[in-house]
């Protein structure tokens, strides 16, 4: 047997299934409350109302749509969700504590591609999964077509990665909430900044609005690019985070990439 023959046969694979699943179990065993109830919010949320016409049906059949707080419970079912489903994500990240030189996963056989792959499936089956399963049940019951029980598929799994990658460039659960509100504020200000450039420019030019390509605004074409590369710059913010460990770079380059993609759909794409 040749040296290179038997090199093969000892290689490590890229990804060991049992290390993934050591974590999910893990995780299961820190975060198994709030999973559980993250993951029967979700699913009734999405098989019980998609719309305030939903809400209302559904407490008037309950016996309780007289009482005048249709609007607030409809507020508070369609706001608590995503914030909870958030703070799960934020704990999620930071029971593996990606910034933190001392954190028992550096030191264990564990490599960053099965730590990733880990909450990944954490994310899947407590948030994306019961919100199919809930869609399905409820575009079975209002005949509508199954199709779009996947509609927000893509967009659900994509939030929980970024929410994913943002709190593990910080090292406590409340700099990773403090971290996501800056973020928010940032494409907000992003946002913003496109307008008034586009409003002082139309003005000095006597032009109402001065949008270059206002036809792609929510094109398909448009949403693929943003899409690979909201992807791509994450793998490399998780490269650089997780294996070379460069958490300053990590975060410059993904922060500045949503900034900066924020302030160019606003200004190229965005009408006034």
């Amino acid at each position: 047997m040749t040296v290179q023959s038997r090199a093969s046969e000892t290689a490590e694979p890229l990804m060991r299934w049992q290390a993934v699943a050591s974590i999910i179990r893990k995780d299961k065993h820190l975060l198994a409350p709030y999973a559980l109830a993250g993951a029967i919010w979700m699913f009734a949320m999405s098989a019980l109302f998609h719309t305030y016409t939903d809400f209302s049906a559904l407490m008037a059949s309950l016996g309780i749509s007289g009482l005048g707080l249709d609007s607030y419970l409809f507020a508070v079912f369609g706001i608590g969700p995503p914030v909870a489903l958030t703070l799960f994500v934020i704990l999620l990240a930071q029971t593996n504590v990606a910034s933190d030189t001392r954190h028992d996963w550096l030191i264990r056989p564990i490599t960053p591609l099965e730590l990733v792959a880990s909450k990944m499936v954490t994310i899947f089956c407590v948030i994306v999964a019961p919100m199919i399963a809930g869609n399905v049940i409820y575009m079975m019951v209002n005949a509508a077509p199954l199709e779009e029980a996947f509609a927000f598929f893509l967009l659900i799994l994509t939030c929980g990665v970024l929410v994913l990658v943002l709190a593990w460039l910080v090292s406590t659960p409340f700099r990773a909430v403090l971290a996501v509100l800056g973020v928010f504020v940032l494409l907000t200000v992003a946002i913003l900044l496109a307008e008034v450039i586009k409003r002082a420019v139309g003005f000095a030019l006597g032009a109402p609005d001065l949008t270059p390509f206002p036809n792609l605004d929510g094109s398909w074409i448009v949403e693929l690019v943003a899409g690979i590369g909201l992807y791509a710059v994450s793998g490399i913010t998780l490269w650089l985070l997780l294996a070379r460990r460069k958490r300053v770079a990590a975060s410059w380059l993904f922060v500045g990439y949503f900034a900066a993609q924020m302030f160019l759909r606003n200004l190229l794409f965005s009408p006034l």
